[in-house]
């Protein structure tokens, strides 16, 4: 029985560089890492190393990045398969962490059978982390604007010049410009020669399935079997110069998802009848509160005072929601909540309305702070590390094509492009404009994706995941040969664990090496408002 991570607070996110001619065969081997140097845990459990790589692959006595690594030897080691690699997304999530809750939340087969790695992506976390302010006092005065989920048309410049602030003190910070996916791709290849092992296996979420696309590229002989769930779509995150004019953000389908799940948990309520759901009509108070949010943000009154609910950070609450099976279910009574405040007495006479009246479940969505903007999310449960946004925008813009000036995010948003959740996904891509961010990593992978390795790769997406829908799955799917889609009903982001079909088969694909026959569709175990 597996049993679900809390979905944490980061998730993926993009940049903008020029591309170069794809190479058209795999990554050459890297220099062999140096001995990873092992001990005991701090919790007591399991092994944590440590091992330092090159920052530029070609220096490889210049300059070193150190790596935080945690294994989790294999609980019956006569039945030992070999490592399994896993990556719970963002990028910026934590390899450590999620090996530290694999009790939690993989199956007593796979940890029987596999070492399991997590290693924490350089410039995250643990690893040498990447840090672009000379002065932190200049990143915190930057916050409050990069923290801003979906500027209201007209009042874009906060969010513009911190960003622009952001790209332009990474430009001079060498880390920045190798974060590149490819160049985390190249890390794992290192960490398992230094391993002794001749493939690996690997398990990716969210952001981790691009990750785990750009290694089966690169490395195509070195993987004994792959699985990608809740798939970023490698050429779409990519980009090229055909496509560079649309945001990575925008081009990857996230507002496409949020809004396909939205609709999808409103639709269920209102086919479930007020007693079950709760609420009578919620499609039309969403849109009646979008409405009045458009217009300017609702002072809202709390325990330490008073703060604006803006529209922007109302979508970031919804879609919040949604990455949870039972948050998705919330979702009609947060927004039934926040339209009593807005359309409230007090309101309407010129009053704040005081959020600690309202239900317990608005008072936990609709938060004082607006939380960090990323484009997906994976399945780590501690909060950002601190340089969430250096981080983010360092592997984003490095792996993608992005428009060269910001006026474009604008046109988009005033557009209203990718509909309602639009500006949300799209802001997320700022500091990728390509004039402002300069710190390019030459040695990112600019594909091909349609691997041509012969391990079996399980592909799983859900019908209701607000952050990387359906669509991307088929996409990566029909790239491969030995590919085989999977999908799953289940409600939140990504499967594992929201669906003991789906699990059971990614299990299966790991351990065996066996694909589900095509076609096959799994359900979800959560059924809201039944």
């Amino acid at each position: 029985m597996t049993h679900r991570i809390a979905a944490g607070l980061l998730a993926l996110a993009l940049p903008g560089i020029a591309l170069t001619t794809a190479p058209t065969r795999a990554a050459a081997a890297p220099a062999p890492a140096a001995a990873i140097t092992w001990s005991p845990c701090a919790d007591g459990q399991d092994e944590c190393g440590t091992v330092s790589v090159p920052l530029d692959k070609d220096d490889l006595g210049g300059a070193q990045v150190r790596l935080a690594l945690r294994r989790h030897r294999a609980e019956v080691p006569g039945q030992r398969l070999g490592v399994l690699f896993i990556n719970p997304g963002g990028p910026g999530g934590s390899g450590q962490e999620i090996v530290q809750r694999a009790p939690l939340l993989l199956s007593q087969e796979v940890r029987d059978r596999f070492d399991l790695i997590g290693m924490d992506p350089r410039g995250t976390n643990e690893s040498s982390p990447v840090g672009c302010y000379a002065d932190p006092a200049l990143r915190e005065a930057d916050l409050p604007a990069l923290m801003t989920a979906a500027p209201l048309p007209g009042a874009e410049q906060p969010l513009v010049d911190a960003t622009r602030r952001l790209a332009r003190a990474c430009a001079t910070t060498p880390l920045a410009a190798a974060m590149s996916t490819s160049e985390v791709a190249r890390d794992m290849d290192r960490v398992r020669d230094a391993l002794g092992e001749r493939q690996i296996s690997y398990l990716g979420w969210s952001y981790g399935t691009y990750l785990g696309q750009t290694y089966a590229s690169m490395y195509p002989n070195r993987l004994r079997a792959m699985v990608l769930d809740g798939v970023v779509d490698a050429e779409a995150w990519r980009g090229s110069p055909r496509t560079a004019h649309v945001p990575v953000t925008l081009r990857t389908g996230g507002p496409k998802a949020t809004q396909t799940a939205l609709s999808d948990i409103l639709a269920a309520c209102e086919q479930a009848g007020p007693d079950a759901c709760g609420v009578a009509t919620p499609r039309k108070l969403l849109a009646e509160v979008v409405t009045r949010l458009r217009r300017e943000p609702l002072l809202v009154t709390d325990a330490d005072g008073s703060f604006e609910l803006t529209l922007g950070m109302l979508l970031q609450d919804l879609r919040m929601a949604l990455h949870e099976p039972e948050g998705a279910a919330a979702v009609p009574a947060i927004i039934e909540g926040v339209h009593q405040m807005v359309f409230s007495p007090a309101s309407t006479g010129g009053a704040t309305p005081d959020l600690r009246k309202a239900p317990r479940v608005v008072r936990q969505a609709v938060t004082r702070k607006e939380q960090v903007p990323f484009v997906g999310q994976g399945l780590q449960g501690s909060a950002a590390p601190g340089n969430e946004f250096e981080l983010a925008a360092a592997v984003m813009c490095s792996d993608s094509a992005n428009p060269r000036s910001p006026q474009r995010w604008r046109q988009l948003a005033a557009r209203q492009s990718g509909g309602l959740f639009g500006p949300y996904w799209l802001y997320q891509s700022l500091s990728c404009a390509t004039q402002d961010w300069t710190a390019v990593d030459e040695d990112a992978w600019r594909g091909p994706f349609a691997s041509t390795t012969h391990a079996p790769i399980l592909v799983v997406g859900s019908t209701h995941d607000p952050a990387t829908g359906l669509d991307a799955a088929r996409a990566v799917a029909a790239r491969s040969a030995s590919a085989r889609l999977l999908v799953s009903t289940n409600w939140g982001h990504t499967a594992y664990g929201l669906s003991t079909c789906a699990s059971t088969a990614m299990d299966r694909a790991l351990l065996d090496r066996s694909l589900p026959a095509p076609g096959t569709v799994c359900k979800g175990d959560f059924v809201p408002f039944s």
